[in-house]
């Protein structure tokens, strides 16, 4: 499993967000930010962001409607599955929560799921 460099940040700024609105405390937070990180290490493969992935971005802003790094998130899948296809193995799938992000991606052929579908 797969996961783009920036979202190390995003991941935070999600959880970050998440306190703010009072939706989970800071202990919480904390817990769920060290439990990432972890997954970082022994769980994710970090896919890192080339000068190719920042360029794709920018042309996907173009055609969608998208914020910047959420263009990056897009791009860097699309250049994951590029890769997989090409070698032959199982195109990835791209998880998020934003429906228009989603939309998105079916557009440009990946695989798609909400993880908010699942109890």
């Amino acid at each position: 499993m797969q996961i783009a460099q920036i979202a190390l940040v995003e991941v935070v700024a999600a959880l970050c967000r998440k306190t703010r609105e009072a939706a989970i405390t800071t202990i919480e937070r904390d817990n769920l930010i060290a439990d990432f990180r972890n997954d970082t290490v022994t769980t994710y493969g970090i896919r890192p962001i080339t000068l190719q992935v920042y360029t794709h971005a920018g042309d996907l802003c173009r055609t969608y409607r998208l914020r910047a790094y959420d263009a990056v998130q897009l791009a860097a899948a699309l250049a994951l599955r590029d890769d997989a296809l090409a070698s032959g193995v199982t195109a990835p799938l791209f998880v998020c929560a934003d429906a228009d992000l989603l939309g998105y991606a079916a557009s440009e052929g990946l695989g798609v799921e909400n993880p908010n579908t699942h109890p």
